[in-house]
């Protein structure tokens, strides 16, 4: 800024009241301490956000905690609900997450991400198929728990205890008996496991099927609808009453389209098929161009023209009178 600018900022900043506020960023250093990392995230409709507290947790003295990170994030110009800008609010926190661990010094002994989003919190634990932006939202989260959960934090996993048990009997000695509880906290049930692994199963087969659906069956039908309807004006097939159709929809993708059942057609003066009133699965009739129909199945049998040649049966020739007698004679 110029001379003249500089001045009149100045003046500006010394006549705001109300915004003056410190925000103390010693952190403790103390080896006796306890850190956790408590992350909170939020969202309104214009912006969503996240701020990091680091909580320390003296044996001797009463816990304090202190505000070590925080970003905020304008929401896009387009229209968005406030479920989805929850959930871009916690992947700022996971992304915050990640950095922090990056960049401590310090042995963080727990983490904690706390939103009041219901919506999100069900998207983050759901195993159904979501939208493609809450995928891969959920995707990116479900990355940052992975390496959390890798790292090195005190989670009291099974490799941590069985690690304690090797100590403890390097210097105690073999014990005689051993009493287990069965490990409940790191060994699950043979139903609960069993249910687990053919739910992943199933899901994986499910995946499959829908891509091997949209990017080769649609396509080929589409493909095959294209050549046979270039250049026409109806199609060349008849549709019937009851048949099956995707619906060629504009602006949207294949794996989108919808399917719907010819419940009327629709035929001009010279008695071509122009277009067909389907029905869709909300119960909405729609007046289609037969050219944006495309027949999941194949198309029905025509009646054949070729014909059986059945074999006549032989004639019998009869002999005039005259060649009769001169036979007998």
């Amino acid at each position: 800024l110029n001379t003249t600018d500089t001045t009149r900022w100045k003046k500006i900043a010394e006549n705001i009241t109300g915004f003056n506020t410190d925000i103390p960023r010693f952190v403790a250093s103390k080896s006796t301490c306890r850190y956790d990392l408590i992350v909170f995230s939020d969202s309104s409709r214009r912006v969503y956000a996240a701020v990091a507290y680091l909580v320390c947790r003296p044996l001797n003295n009463k816990p304090f905690s202190n505000i070590i990170y925080a970003k905020t994030r304008i929401a896009t110009p387009e229209k968005s609900t406030v479920p989805r800008l929850e959930l871009q609010a916690i992947v700022l926190a996971a992304k915050m997450t990640r950095f922090l661990l990056k960049e401590l010094t310090i042995r963080v002994h727990s983490i904690h991400w706390l939103s009041d989003s219901q919506i999100a919190l069900y998207w983050i634990h759901s195993r159904k198929h979501l939208k493609t932006f809450v995928q891969n939202c959920v995707k990116l989260i479900h990355e940052v728990i992975d390496e959390l959960a890798t790292a090195n934090i005190n989670y009291n996993s099974t490799t941590e205890f069985l690690l304690a048990f090797r100590r403890f009997i390097s210097r105690r000695g073999t014990p005689s008996n051993i009493l287990s509880d069965n490990a409940p906290n790191f060994k699950l049930g043979r139903e609960v496991l069993i249910n687990e692994l053919r739910q992943i199963s199933e899901d994986k087969s499910l995946n499959m099927l829908w891509d091997i659906w949209h990017k080769e069956y649609l396509r080929t039908i589409a493909k095959r609808n294209q050549i046979r309807l270039a250049k026409r004006q109806s199609s060349s097939k008849q549709p019937q009453i009851g048949d099956i159709v995707l619906i060629e929809m504009d602006n949207t993708g294949r794996s989108q389209w919808p399917l719907g059942v010819a419940v009327e057609l629709n035929k001009s003066s010279d008695g071509a098929t122009r277009s067909v009133k389907v029905k869709t699965a909300k119960r909405r009739i729609l007046d289609w161009s037969t050219n944006q129909l495309i027949p999941l199945e194949v198309a029905a049998a025509e009646e054949s023209s070729t014909k059986i040649n059945t074999p006549t049966p032989p004639t019998r020739v009869q002999l005039p009178r005259a060649a009769k007698k001169t036979i007998l004679r």
